[in-house]
């Protein structure tokens, strides 16, 4: 008979006290199993059926299941970015030397992950490298601890520093095992990366040929050149009619040639420190309190222009400067007083003197009084101008909009205060308020910009409405105009929209477009009468050709290396032969024809390129016929080509291993199951603890 201990029946000689004993040392020991294996490894839970909630993802690596929790995909997000945090030095020199040992070590890895995907990622990379055999002794974590600057005192690796790091950077949550674990994971993983990139970066030169020489195949290909210089007189001879101008100028090539863009009025109101008197200052600090702009305070200006001063990049010295240079004395002085320490350490404690004192830490918010000194000095009266002008046009422009009225008819209940008001007169593109607008406003000023960027106009079938932008604007972008300095508000007074011009408005240049396409279109069709010729048999091309006063040429084996002829130099009205000429003409034709290789690699022998080539640079029209594809041989393969086809090779495989290794091929490979919540019953396996254990994780290289 089985024995079951925890059976009244079956020990009923046995006290109920007895019974009941070995009933609550199983609860306790089931209670204890929950409390301390639980958080870290779930393997209760998991075997109890208790903790399924907590599950996150499960994988299938070499046969066995494994199941990752939440604590751990949580755990390995946490360790992965405080490791990039510290590899983020701001310090070029340090970033330079740590990217040498990133390389170095194979720490291609160090970085924060931007999803749970990229965790994702770590944990089957890892996984996956650990099932290849991949190890990484201790003895490699403790050169790379060594070798970090940040953990270094007196150009020697300290532990106490490097616990000080570690505790600052995790707010404590940091500890060495967990670094150690993390550099072993992202230092695995990379040589499991170049573990299998090595599987597939062999590429053997044959290979690399035959890649080669189908992405080169050589043709040969018959072409005619119809140049359109010879149907221009044949052209000009017509005189196109009002509907043919009328039909032409409603095609979308010619209607964007035609097109005018919208064209704008825009006022201008503004002022210049220069020319604000001492009067007017008066008056404006007096006006803008009264419409509450300013408030009573006396200081109030003070305040705001030491402000301006302070932010001002054409000042001599500013805030930013002198607290620069405050941290960097303290950062002087606090190296200097560390060596100080060091030294007086290292004296005998009987004759050393007291300890020395710290440096002063710089008050670093208070404001020097030599700079407000120098504010009042040299700036404060130009930069109060630029704050009353500034605010007084705020008010201006926002009055306009309001009251429905022009800066130009505002700017007359205001005389007294000096603010100007200029219009351009006719209207202008945007692109022309640059050198278009009155009194150079628009030169090296925000002008141009703001009117393309808020007065845009109303959109098409709106009726117009003027505009205003109320936020004052700089009159100058340099900082050697000082004297030029001020602010503009800006107001669309007048708009006229986009629109394409007709035939009466401009009939020369819709007339010279169509000659211009009328040339082209005859010299198409004179080509694509020789080909329907040639392809019903009608003739051969060079019969086809002769009978159109046009002569076939061939280009024999070329691809995409083969060099463009060389095409003697004519100088512009020089008195070189006819010959001469032709010569280049035809030099410029065989070259086209070259360059044309991209397209015609894809035509079939004795079939014509898809569509007659119309060329403007050359000024010609084209009908090409591919002839024969030739296989290049081995000796025709430079070794410039060949060492271009390898790195196009390597570059490729690379990239197809890289895209092996993403989430999406991972989890394919690994048969990868996430959850977000409950997740079906287990089939086996034990929950992957945070730091990474659990009886199916892989063990720790580190030796901790």
């Amino acid at each position: 008979m089985e024995d079951k201990p925890l059976d009244l029946e079956q020990h009923e000689e046995e006290s109920l006290w007895d019974v009941w004993k070995r009933r609550l040392m199983f609860a306790l020991l089931v209670a204890l199993c929950i409390t301390f294996a639980a958080p870290s490894f779930s393997s209760c839970s998991s075997a109890l059926g208790t903790g399924g909630g907590d599950l996150r993802g499960r994988y299938t690596i070499g046969g066995e299941t494994v199941n990752v929790s939440r604590a751990e995909v949580d755990a390995t997000w946490q360790r992965l970015a405080f490791t990039s945090r510290l590899f983020s030095s701001p310090d070029r020199a340090t970033q330079a030397m740590l990217q040498q040992l990133q390389m170095k070590y194979r720490l291609y890895d160090v970085r924060e992950p931007q999803s749970k995907d990229d965790v994702w990622v770590h944990i089957l990379l890892n996984a996956a490298a650990v099932r290849e055999g991949v190890h990484v002794p201790q003895a490699r974590i403790e050169e790379i601890l060594a070798s970090l600057p940040f953990f270094a005192r007196n150009g020697a690796f300290d532990e106490g520093a490097y616990r000080d790091v570690l505790a600052q950077m995790s707010n404590k949550q940091f500890t060495h095992r967990a670094f150690a674990q993390t550099l072993t994971e992202i230092a695995r993983i990379g040589a499991y990366r170049e573990l299998y990139m090595s599987a597939f970066g062999l590429i053997p030169s044959r290979d690399v040929f035959e890649r080669w020489r189908a992405d080169n195949e050589k043709l040969s290909v018959s072409y005619v050149v119809q140049p359109f210089a010879d149907l221009e007189a044949e052209v000009d001879a017509i005189t196109p009619s009002d509907d043919d101008l009328a039909k032409f100028a409603r095609l979308p090539s010619a209607a964007e040639r035609l097109r005018v863009g919208a064209r704008k009025i825009v006022e201008a109101a503004y002022f210049l420190v220069r020319d604000m008197t001492d009067v007017q200052v008066t008056e404006l600090e007096t006006l803008l309190r009264e419409r509450g702009a300013l408030s009573d305070d006396p200081n109030e200006l003070d305040v705001r222009g030491l402000q301006e001063y302070f932010g001002a990049k054409d000042a001599i010295y500013t805030r930013e400067n002198w607290l620069r240079d405050a941290r960097a004395k303290y950062a002087d002085a606090a190296e200097g007083y560390e060596q100080l320490v060091a030294a007086w350490e290292e004296q005998d404690e009987a004759t050393r003197g007291p300890r020395p004192s710290e440096p002063p830490d710089p008050a670093l918010d208070a404001v020097p009084e030599d700079f407000i000194a120098r504010y009042r000095k040299f700036w404060r009266a130009r930069i109060v101008r630029e704050v009353l002008g500034r605010e007084f046009l705020r008010l201006f422009a926002a009055q306009a909009e309001r009251e429905n009225r022009s800066f130009t008819d505002l700017a007359k209940d205001y005389e007294t205060l000096g603010v100007r008001v200029v219009k351009n007169a006719e209207p202008l593109a945007d692109d022309e308020f640059t050198e278009g607008f009155p009194e150079g406003l628009g030169k090296d000023s925000e002008l141009p910009a703001t009117v393309r960027t808020y007065l845009p106009g109303p959109a098409a079938g709106r009726t117009f409405v003027p505009e205003v932008h109320d936020e004052p604007v700089p009159t100058t972008r340099l900082g050697r105009t000082l004297d030029d300095r001020g602010y503009m508000v800006v107001r669309l007074d007048g708009f006229e929209p986009a629109r394409t011009r007709d035939v009466a408005e401009a009939r020369e240049e819709i007339t010279e477009m169509w000659r211009e396409h009328e040339i082209r279109t005859r010299a198409k069709a004179r080509l694509e009468a020789i080909r329907d010729q040639v392809q019903s048999g009608e003739a051969d091309l060079d019969a086809a050709a002769a009978a159109a006063g046009l002569t076939a040429h061939e280009v024999r084996r070329f691809n995409r290396s083969t060099e463009p002829r060389r095409v003697p130099s004519v100088a512009p009205g020089s008195d070189a032969d006819a010959a001469l000429r032709r010569a280049r003409k035809e030099s410029e034709y065989r070259n086209r024809v070259l360059s044309d290789y991209p397209i015609l690699a894809g035509v079939e022998p004795g079939e014509f390129r898809a569509s007659v080539l119309l060329d403007d640079r050359t000024e010609a029209a084209y009908l090409i016929r591919m002839d024969e594809r030739h296989q290049p041989g081995p000796m025709e393969i430079t070794p410039a080509e060949l060492q271009a086809a390898r790195f196009a090779f390597s570059r490729d495989v690379g990239a197809k291993v890289a895209a092996l290794q993403n989430l999406e091929a991972l989890s394919r490979r690994y048969s990868l199951e996430l959850f977000e919540d409950t997740p079906p019953a287990e089939s086996g396996g034990d929950a992957d603890g945070a730091d990474g254990g659990g009886d199916d994780a892989p063990e720790d290289d580190t030796g901790e």
